[in-house]
């Protein structure tokens, strides 16, 4: 598990969205998505999902970001 990854989950959790959070941390919003969907496969859980087109925290990932 690397540091990067819990940063961008980090940020994508307090900003509430990859593109945002993207560019925050001036990435591409495809590289920022891949990044947590390996970082989901490392956890064998899911730390967001999709509401519409949003994503929200899974409650997994909710009780993850004390963690972080």
């Amino acid at each position: 598990m690397e540091i990067n990854r819990i940063k961008y989950f980090r940020t994508v959790f307090e900003v509430g969205s990859i593109r945002r959070a993207s560019e925050i941390l001036n990435i591409t919003p495809g590289g920022l998505s891949k990044s947590i969907q390996v970082l989901e496969d490392e956890l064998d859980e899911p730390l967001f999902t999709a509401q519409g087109r949003n994503i929200v925290p899974s409650e997994f990932g909710k009780s993850f970001t004390p963690l972080c």
